[in-house]
């Protein structure tokens, strides 16, 4: 299987710390994007495949790091949104396909269930879901036990499909390809050609108590770092570089980054 990462949106939400792609702001000294690889990685999907802005700053930032993989990137040349940056990898795609966005640092601990139901059914087209009990902000799913039928972006209340929305996290087949094909190209377009298909094929769900990271708003920030450091920091960590002054105090699991001062009678 494949994956496609997109990080070539604007982040317009992360002013004034959107100079460059959100997926670059780093947590113990890597790139958000750099923990969503290796999470992939561990999951087993190797074929990665990162669509980013004409800047390119997302590749002249990974070029740092030796990730074990050979990373192919494409370019979405203005911000169109999730449908036309997943239509930039076409060519790169030749099997089912998981498409997710960059900040999904736990994306991994997700797809191995994906892949399992995957596997089981007929379905080529899978859906992360989970309950939600505010389904006018967000894409919900019409069900029929786990076969997802339909999918309404951000529903009238009290004309919600069900309780469970979409989870940021896509299982699609290539054919999925000539859908977005027959929709117009607006905001919703993706959802739109999401929804075409899951009209005429078999789609699954496959629904999770726990969310995926979401970094949509620049105070996610914490959560994205708590979760990281919780998962990762297993020993004391410090950088050759780091200076720490007398009458510090450091116990326990800890990362100090590179560069950094410790000043006298900290804890």
């Amino acid at each position: 299987m494949q994956a496609v990462i997109l990080a070539a949106g604007e982040s317009s939400r992360f002013w004034p710390l959107n100079q460059r792609h959100k997926s670059l702001l780093k947590i113990m000294g890597r790139p958000l994007i750099f923990y969503t690889i290796e999470s992939l990685k561990k999951a087993g999907i190797k074929d990665i495949i990162i669509v980013q802005g004409p800047k390119k700053d997302i590749e002249q930032e990974l070029k740092s790091y030796d990730l074990g993989i050979d990373i192919k990137y494409v370019i979405q040349e203005e911000p169109k949104g999730m449908g036309n940056a997943v239509m930039e990898a076409q060519e790169l795609i030749s099997e089912p396909f998981f498409t997710l966005h960059a900040h999904k640092v736990d994306v991994g601990d997700y797809i191995k269930p994906m892949i399992e139901k995957f596997k089981e059914s007929k379905a080529e087209l899978m859906f992360l879901g989970i309950k939600t009990d505010q389904p006018w902000l967000y894409g919900m799913l019409q069900l029929e036990g786990d076969k997802a039928k339909g999918l309404i972006e951000k529903p009238e209340k009290g004309k919600e499909p069900s309780n469970i929305k979409v989870a940021g996290i896509y299982l699609l087949p290539t054919k999925f390809f000539e859908y977005y094909k027959k929709v117009p190209e607006h905001q919703y377009a993706f959802e739109d050609a999401l929804d075409l298909y899951m009209k005429e094929n078999e789609a699954r769900v496959t629904i999770v108590e726990k969310e995926p990271s979401s970094f949509k708003y620049l105070w996610h920030l914490f959560e994205v770092t708590k979760l990281l450091m919780n998962s990762l920091i297993q020993k004391q960590e410090i950088h050759p570089s780091a200076k720490i002054l007398k009458n510090v105090t450091i116990e326990g699991n800890v990362y100090i980054g590179k560069n950094t001062k410790v000043f006298e009678g900290a804890v």
